[in-house]
C-alpha cells in the first residue's frame, strides 16, 4: 500500500517574517542569558545596577518565552495566537520597564521616540497579522453556525 505524503500547508511570507521576529527576540534573550554567565565577574567588579542576576534571569525568561512562542506559532497550535500575543506584549512592556527604570545615561533617552515607534510597529504588525491570520477561520465558523 503506497504511503500518502501530506505536505504541510505552505506558510506565507508574513508568517515567516513574524517567525523571524520571534526568533530574533528569543536569540536576544538567550544572548543576554549567556553574556550574564560569561561576564559575571566583570559585571560584579563594575557594580552594575541591578546586577548580573537580574540580566541572567530576565534573559532566561525572555529566551524560554520567545522560543516557546516561535515553536508553537510555527507548528500552528490552536493556542499559539493567544500565547504569541501575550508573550510579545509582555516582552515589549518589560523592555520599556527596563529602559525607563534602569537607564542612567541621559544620552540613552535621546532614542525614546525611535523605541516608541519600533514598539508600536512591532505590536501593530503582530496583532494585525494574527487577527488577519485567523479571520478566515472566524468567517468560516460563523457561516457554519447559520
Amino acid at each position: 500500500m503506497p504511503s500518502k505524503h501530506i505536505s504541510p500547508k505552505k506558510r506565507p511570507f508574513l508568517f515567516k517574517l513574524l517567525s523571524l521576529i520571534l526568533l530574533l527576540m528569543a536569540t536576544y534573550g538567550w544572548l543576554r542569558f549567556g553574556q550574564s554567565i560569561y561576564q559575571w565577574q566583570y559585571l560584579l567588579e563594575l557594580q552594575v545596577s541591578p546586577g548580573p542576576l537580574y540580566t541572567l534571569v530576565s534573559g532566561l525568561l525572555i529566551g524560554i518565552g520567545m522560543t516557546i512562542a516561535l515553536v508553537v506559532f510555527w507548528l500552528r497550535l490552536d493556542w499559539a495566537k493567544r500565547y504569541v500575543q501575550i508573550s510579545v506584549g509582555a516582552a515589549v512592556l518589560y523592555w520599556w520597564f527596563d529602559y525607563l527604570a534602569f537607564t542612567r545615561n541621559q544620552a540613552a533617552f535621546s532614542t525614546w521616540l525611535f523605541r516608541l515607534v519600533a514598539s508600536l510597529v512591532l505590536l501593530g504588525f503582530m496583532y494585525g497579522y494574527l487577527y488577519l491570520y485567523t479571520a478566515p477561520k472566524r468567517i468560516g465558523n460563523n457561516e457554519k453556525s447559520k
